[in-house]
């Protein structure tokens, strides 16, 4: 069973991996979800940031053009 960091640091590397595979700017991305560049950063390290709402983590989905569930879903590879 996974805990709270599991899932941080799994919803940060698919939000970075889509992010990169959109070819998306960090600074553009970050404007988007109305976070600082470097929050942005922490997230896709797997760092939780206070300074990250809810409403960011459904913009990026939106932005990214995927569901929820696929942000926090394990990569299997």
């Amino acid at each position: 069973m996974s805990n709270k960091k599991d899932e941080f640091k799994i919803l940060g590397q698919n939000i970075k991996r889509l992010r990169e595979e959109k070819k998306i700017p960090v600074s553009d991305f970050s404007k988007k979800l109305h976070i600082s560049e470097k929050s942005l950063r922490l997230l896709e390290s797997g760092i939780p940031t206070k300074r990250l709402g809810v409403s960011s983590i459904f913009l990026a989905a939106k932005y990214l053009e995927v569901s929820l569930a696929e942000l926090f879903k394990m990569n299997l590879k």
